[in-house]
Parts: structure tokens; C-alpha cells; sequence
């Protein structure tokens, strides 16, 4: 077992245009919409760093998400145990590729507004806990629904210890 403690992804202390949680949906307008993740301010351009440690398991446009990372934090975790990964949407561009390890800090895109789901350039970040390994199609859909089951708060993760198996340093050469 190891600890995962991750950063913000974005330098500095950015704005939250759109917390997590309940909302109006910015498009349909119908109150109590599900938001997965925290939105934050960032114009076109400005660089995107990962959160904590771990092996890039997407990097790829998706219809409503733009172009997209997401991070797999536990790449050697067993079904049972925790599984956590971040994502990194609506960006203009990513400077990392499918498989690659990444190390916390390290940048990996350019902040955009990419998709059909936003509203302006910002960063829409995800944290995704499950307790089996979460599979993605190649329209980078999870099967997930979009609720606080599997999307957690990253404000709760910011900064806080948390323990968990199958960490990247803890990776081999077998790939998981």
C-alpha cells in the first residue's frame, strides 16, 4: 500500500467557474443536474499539470469532453481494492500519449474549450473512484453513470493522504 496525494491541476490558486455537485445544466437548464467534476477557470493555452503520479490510459478526443487524459493512478491495483483516476477535459492539446508514465507536477496539456459540452476555455477535472478497474471504449465512454458513486469531489483529495494499492512506483515492466 502507498500514498497518493494530489495537486491541483493547474498553477496557482485558479477560479472554480462550476463546482461539483448538483447544478443547472449551463445547456438544458434543468436544476439538479449531476457535475462531475470541477471546472476551472483557464484561458486557451494555459498548462495543465497531473495531479499525482500514474500511467496515461487515454489521451483522445471525446464527442462531449473535447480532447481529453485521463490519468490511472492505481495501474496495478486488484479488483476489490481502490482504483483512482483523474480526468482532464475540453483541452486545446496534450503533450503525453497512450501508456505513457507520468510523474505528479508534470505537465501534459494545453487548457482549451474543446467539445460540444463547453461553454468557454476552462479545465473540467475529474477524480473517479471504483473499486474495479474502470475500462473505456473507443468513444472514451466508461459505462459509469455520472454520479457520486464512482465521481468523487477533487476538493476533498487536494492536499490529503490517501492510501491505496498498486501505485505507479510500484509499477514493473509487465503493463497492467
Amino acid at each position: 500500500m502507498g500514498d497518493l496525494r494530489f495537486r491541483l491541476p493547474l498553477a496557482g490558486n485558479p477560479r472554480v467557474n462550476s463546482p461539483y455537485g448538483r447544478r443547472v445544466d449551463p445547456f438544458t437548464k434543468k436544476k439538479g443536474a449531476f457535475h462531475s467534476g470541477i471546472d476551472y477557470k483557464a484561458d486557451v493555452g494555459t498548462k495543465v499539470y497531473a495531479s499525482e503520479s500514474g500511467r496515461v490510459i487515454r489521451a483522445a478526443k471525446h464527442v462531449a469532453l473535447g480532447e481529453l487524459i485521463i490519468i490511472d493512478h492505481t495501474p496495478n491495483a486488484k479488483d476489490g481494492t481502490k482504483f483512482l483516476y483523474t480526468m482532464y477535459a475540453h483541452l486545446s492539446e496534450y503533450s503525453v500519449k497512450l501508456g505513457d508514465d507520468v510523474k505528479r507536477s508534470e505537465q501534459i496539456g494545453l487548457s482549451g474549450k474543446t467539445g460540444h459540452r463547453v461553454t468557454g476555455p476552462h479545465l473540467h477535472f475529474s477524480i473517479i473512484e471504483s473499486t474495479t478497474k474502470v475500462k473505456w471504449n473507443a468513444t472514451g465512454n466508461t459505462g459509469l453513470t455520472s454520479s457520486s458513486t464512482f465521481f468523487k469531489n477533487p476538493e476533498g483529495y487536494y492536499g490529503v493522504t490517501t492510501k491505496a494499492d498498486g501505485l505507479i512506483n510500484e509499477i514493473t515492466d509487465e503493463r497492467g
